[in-house]
């Protein structure tokens, strides 16, 4: 098993967990994935593979073949990161919604989380919307300096940028 220092930043299809939380008891090599067994063909010993996968939670492949930890052999493949973008997307969901539905009322924003998004928001509108779309002050026309932001109407396809 490899200790290159680039795997502990590229995406993988496995969770590492402290190895006492997950250990592996396979008795035989029949009992290792064929992926593993196949990629170290010059690994006998079924300890070798439980010390090396230990604190390794593997993600089941449905729709794919892994040919090592670290690829796909072929098909759709869901990886660690994948998993983790749709836990924080889900959770911004829920608190996005919660603001949204406290503000919907008309009422200021009441609690930590509402005050902290409502900040984030604002600061998108009137610090980079407003901002870098409306026309600066003095910019030469003959009307006047308009109420309406132009930025204004770009603040909502912003906030999806990002968040």
């Amino acid at each position: 098993m490899s200790s290159n220092p680039i795997y502990h930043l590229k995406d993988a299809y496995f969770f590492e967990v402290p190895k006492g939380l997950w250990r592996y008891d396979w008795k035989s090599l029949s009992e290792v994935p064929s992926f593993l067994t196949d990629g170290h063909p010059n690994v006998t010993d079924v300890n070798e593979f439980n010390r090396a996968l230990d604190g390794k939670v593997m993600i089941p492949q449905p729709f794919a073949e892994l040919h090592s930890l670290y690829t796909p052999k072929s098909g759709f493949a869901i990886s660690k990161y994948m998993i983790l973008e749709l836990v924080v997307a889900s959770i911004m969901v829920l608190l996005f919604t919660r603001v949204a539905k406290q503000l919907s009322t008309g009422d200021h924003p009441k609690g930590r989380f509402a005050n902290l998004f409502e900040a984030f928001l604002v600061f998108i509108r009137d610090q980079i919307a407003r901002p870098a779309i409306d026309d600066p002050p003095g910019h030469g026309h003959d009307d006047q300096a308009s109420p309406v932001h132009r930025g204004d109407s770009f603040v909502p396809m912003l906030w999806t940028l990002f968040f």
